[in-house]
């Protein structure tokens, strides 16, 4: 789809096979020959010694930065903390958090239950200086999967901010083990109280800044358990991940190797929630280089502003911010009349070409007036941008590139490889590819059995088997006899294609996540809502498919911004979001839009969406998303049970 096979800008895994041909048996490895004994630059074997050493280069460099609130509630530049001064807090902590007992049958555990906020980061460090394993619980979590976290790790203390101490007290009684809440705002008396009659104590942050810094620190060995991180689960419960110190090292070691390590010149927005692995393992990235992070503002409408304030050097983000940003920008320039016009239209053809000729993203002087602001869009200072999580367009990847002048490098991962597993390289102009493993990480494309995929000469397609030193332990407290085989190969779940020409790999779909119809023919869901996602019409889509049926139908959240400002307005009417939702003619205009699409596509007669129902609010952690803005199908699926229903028996 769109691939560029002419011009491969580097090799991204070769075979450890002696045989020149592959097929499901072989392993592929990053080329780059990897030493499991090998250390980081700086000798550190753990994430504790690994921040110590940046202590100890980059003393008084600033560290951690937080926007100043002034008069008012304006926002105003970021406060900077050295690597010292933090270092100095999470020691007064960590003498606080050895008072409070933490010791269990599975060592001394620690919740962390909140959004990004210095507080996080500090408690987080100071459970480093005394081995203590942090439980990183999403910040956006229901009561019910919070009270199966708590009862399953069996945690005495959580430290929160006050919309999660508000909701762990709204249930408190439902958390017999819970002895302590540490809370990082201020608490009125009676409510402590209120928590005390429950058996549980409340602790405000500030006091224990009030211990003298800890002398007695118990330093992790590689095989401590660095976190147990908890995924938001698209099939099921939460599940625990464990992660040890020396997963997260050889992630760290890997980077090195291949030259992406950052530097102390480094900088980064941390906003991306701190509880999921993708910004965790980028803070220690930024860590081992002696570089800055400034924490968002805590409102994601503030990000703009506060992107602005830091003007970092590297943006990491997801797919649904990158897309946003194509809209933003296109929005911009079709917007443009006369010669400004004719100029961006020039400017954007030839500095595409020259991309795809040369893999430069460098400026004229007539571009760098032409998409200068779209730079300072994100500060200014951007080198480096990251997405991951979940496949993107390859049209929006190169759009982005060219107006940018930044190189966008798509990253594959999950909590359970901790963190990025494969990678593109920043030079290669080809797009949907995740490049291939990076150094240390072993892969292999397994056949399938339920599904049968072609492969050839130029590719073999089949389930994605992972192992190395990055991959976790093990699930606390749950089975992973069915993902994690004796061999230590992760099964990911994953269906992916390995292409011989250059090596790398392309994901096609989730096993889960692919249905037989009922003529025999296998449907792709995900495939499907990535591609329907180009509608101007909606902004969110789950596809269904009924095994007993021939056809599809999908729910869709409308996309209000186009539907309120520019549909509804050319239609001239005057009705209410609830009433445009529920109007037959926007319900025709998206099928027809969606038939359009899978036109285009090429995609087959039975891939086509026979039936929508327009929902006009957006899905979000609190009810059907992940923390990193994956549907969470089985929900989908139960509570849209009788819309699914209906959308088949109408006629």
């Amino acid at each position: 789809m769109g691939r560029n096979f002419t011009k491969p800008m580097t090799t991204y895994s070769i075979s450890t096979n002696s045989s020149s041909s592959f097929n499901h048996n072989s392993i592929f490895v990053h080329p780059i020959n990897y030493n499991p004994s090998q250390s980081i630059r700086s000798g550190a074997k753990t994430v504790t010694e690994c921040f110590m050493h940046s202590c100890a280069d980059f003393p008084d460099k600033p560290f951690l930065g937080t926007r100043n609130i002034c008069e008012g509630g304006l926002l105003g530049n970021y406060i900077w903390k050295t690597y010292r001064q933090v270092q100095n807090i999470a020691l007064r902590i960590s003498e606080g958090l050895q008072k409070l007992n933490l010791q269990s049958s599975h060592g001394k555990l620690l919740g962390i239950f909140s959004k990004n906020r210095e507080e996080w980061i500090t408690i987080e460090i100071a459970c480093l200086l005394q081995n203590i394993t942090s439980v990183a619980i999403p910040e956006a979590i229901n009561s019910e999967d919070l009270a199966y976290i708590i009862k399953q790790c069996w945690l005495s203390t959580i430290c929160c901010s006050k919309a999660q101490f508000d909701q762990i007290m709204r249930t408190k009684d439902s958390f017999p083990s819970l002895k302590f809440i540490i809370s990082f705002e201020k608490i009125k008396s009676d409510v402590k109280s209120l928590a005390l009659m429950s058996g549980i104590t409340v602790i405000e942050y500030e006091e224990l800044l009030e211990n003298f810094p800890a002398t007695l620190l118990t330093y992790p060995e590689p095989s401590s358990v660095f976190t147990i991180s908890y995924t938001s689960g698209t099939t099921g419960s939460p599940k625990g991940v464990i992660l040890t110190h020396s997963n997260l090292i050889s992630v760290i070691l890997s980077s090195e190797l291949d030259d992406r390590a950052l530097t102390s010149k480094d900088s980064y927005l941390m906003y991306l929630p701190h509880s999921h692995i993708f910004d965790r393992c980028f803070f220690y990235f930024i860590v081992n280089g002696g570089g800055r992070v400034g924490i968002y503002s805590g409102d994601y409408n503030n990000i703009k502003s506060d992107l602005e304030s830091l003007r970092p050097t590297i943006f990491i983000s997801v797919p649904k911010m990158f897309n946003r940003f194509y809209e933003l920008i296109n929005q911009k320039f079709n917007e443009t009349t006369g010669l400004s016009k004719n100029l961006l239209t020039k400017a954007l053809a030839k500095k595409s070409k020259k991309y795809e000729e040369t893999g430069k993203l460098s400026n004229s002087i007539l571009q760098k007036i032409t998409f200068g602001k779209v730079k300072n869009f994100l500060g200014g200072n951007i080198r480096m941008m990251v997405c991951g999580s979940a496949p993107i367009s390859g049209e929006i990847l190169r759009f982005l590139r060219i107006v940018f002048s930044c190189p966008i490098i798509e990253g594959y991962g999950l909590t359970e490889s901790s963190g990025p597993a494969f990678i593109t390289h920043p030079c290669d102009t080809t797009v949907e590819h995740i490049g291939g493993p990076i150094p240390g990480v072993e892969a292999k494309v397994v056949g399938l059995l339920e599904v049968e995929y072609p492969s050839n000469e130029n590719y073999v397609i089949g389930e994605l088997h992972i192992r190395g030193p990055s991959i976790f332990k093990g699930y606390f407290k749950c089975e992973t006899d069915q993902i994690l085989d004796t061999d230590g190969w992760l099964h990911t779940g994953d269906i992916v294609q390995r292409f011989v020409h250059n090596g790398s790999f392309k994901v096609l779909d989730r096993i889960k996540n692919i249905v037989k119809l009922s003529h025999g023919e296998y449907v792709s869901l995900e495939k499907i809502e990535s591609l329907l996602l180009r509608s101007k019409f909606i902004s969110q889509i789950f596809v269904y498919g009924d095994p007993f049926a021939s056809v599809l139908v999908a729910v869709v959240v409308a996309n209000k911004e186009y539907v309120m400002n520019k549909w509804s307005r050319d239609k001239k009417g005057d009705k209410t979001w609830e009433e445009i939702c529920q109007s037959k003619k926007l319900k025709r205009d998206i099928l027809s839009d969606f038939y359009e699409i899978s036109s285009r596509q090429l995609l087959e007669k039975y891939e086509f969406i026979k039936n929508v129902y327009i929902e006009k609010e957006l899905w979000t952690e609190e009810n059907l998303l992940t923390g990193t803005q994956k549907l969470i199908r089985y929900k989908a699926n139960n509570y849209y049970k009788a819309v699914i229903q209906s959308l088949y028996h109408e006629p």
